[in-house]
């Protein structure tokens, strides 16, 4: 009899290390949420336009869980704020893939910043998504765990000069000295010579400048027709084009995605943006578009401006959430999964009828043909054309 109740409490002291050791494990399945992990810049100097893209995230893991999960199970995100800062987001991308129930991350942060985290990311094996960040660089070299969902500057690039080769023969370029600014300049004036067109200046404007009359003289006295403005700081691409307006010079002004994609520069620029063009990814004449500004101003407020910070970030959670049904909520089941997507329309960026594809060799998801141009009009974005 002694000996059946030492084996009875035996056996209930197993069950209960074991029910303890599985609290102490870390929840990879059943019910347990997926846990996405997202690096942005929160105080540094692309916080103008990385906080927008942390909109997006928000909405689209707040809808997605509104429907019920992915496979049942709620998304949540952990994010870390690496200051715009390369080294310190290459260490964000390791703290995140320490947590071994993080199963991807979104990188939302300066391009100078992701070309740090994403070597971290292929060392840790963990899969990251990066949906606005357009330096040339950051898929020059494949990395087998690096998707990007945006366009490149090379893109870009291409739908400038079809748009503005026939009327333009002399460009001048100018950026701000953010790590970002001088990669995306200098990769810019490349694409353009390599087309032909004769690059008359290139100027550069240091973060926090309040004067940019030297720089804006020197591209006008070199004859320039277009000025194309590239960087990631809004008050200082703001103050190039209020001096550009104070001098009275009639030029064409172009810009990218951190044009369109920073309301902060509308606040700043006012009424001299007016009549800029910038390449964006925010086609107006694209139904599920409409969709999303109804939610996105639903969420954030009428006065909200649709940026593609905001629905490129979107759809990079829809397009994770695609790939984790397809492959599991496993780091390698995800890539797997990501590399087999191809004709992807299920995104509110881009143009109507483009779509998003992928390949074991070719992490680029949106080319130029998603690229549309648009313009500020009354101080808001608008189709051009």
């Amino acid at each position: 009899m002694k000996r059946g109740f030492l084996l009875l409490w035996l056996a209930v002291g197993t069950m209960l290390v074991a029910a303890c050791a599985a609290q102490g494990r870390p929840a990879t399945s059943g019910n347990a949420p997926i846990k996405i992990g997202v690096v942005m810049d929160q105080t540094g100097s692309a916080s103008y336009y990385s906080k927008e893209s942390e909109k997006g995230v928000r909405l689209a893991v707040e809808r997605i869980n509104g429907a019920g999960g992915v496979d049942g199970r709620m998304l949540e995100m952990v994010v870390e704020d690496d200051q715009n800062n390369p080294a310190q987001s290459a260490q964000k991308v390791r703290k995140l893939a320490s947590d071994k129930d993080i199963v991807a991350v979104l990188s939302v942060s300066g391009s100078a910043s992701a070309l740090q985290n994403q070597v971290a990311a292929q060392e840790e094996k963990l899969p990251e998504i990066a949906p606005t960040n357009i330096a040339n660089s950051l898929t020059q070299e494949f990395r087998s765990y690096f998707f990007r969902l945006g366009a490149s500057d090379a893109h870009y690039v291409d739908v400038i000069m079809s748009t503005a080769a026939d009327q333009f023969k002399k460009v001048a370029i100018i950026g701000d000295n953010t790590q970002t600014g001088l990669a995306t300049r200098d990769s810019w004036a490349q694409s353009l010579r390599e087309r032909g067109v004769e690059v008359v200046t290139v100027e550069q404007i240091d973060t926090g400048a309040t004067d940019a009359t030297a720089q804006v003289l020197n591209m006008k006295n070199a004859g320039a027709e277009l000025v194309l403005l590239t960087g990631q700081g809004a008050p200082e691409l703001a103050l190039i084009t209020r001096t550009i307006r104070q001098q009275n010079w009639d030029v064409a002004i172009m810009g990218g995605l951190t044009i369109g994609g920073a309301p902060a520069f509308l606040d700043l620029a006012k009424e001299a943006a007016n009549g800029i063009l910038f390449t964006d990814l925010v086609d107006d004449d694209k139904a599920a578009l409409q969709e999303f500004k109804k939610n996105f101003k639903a969420k954030y407020g009428e006065d909200q401006t649709v940026t593609a910070n905001a629905t490129l970030s979107y759809d990079a959670v829809y397009l994770l959430a695609d790939a984790i049904e397809a492959g599991g909520a496993t780091r390698e089941g995800i890539r797997g999964a990501l590399e087999k997507i191809t004709g992807w329309d299920k995104g509110v960026s881009g143009r109507a009828d483009s779509t998003a594809d992928f390949g074991s060799n070719d992490h680029q998801g949106y080319d130029s043909s998603a690229v549309v141009i648009r313009t500020f009009k009354d101080q808001q974005p608008a189709k051009y054309k």
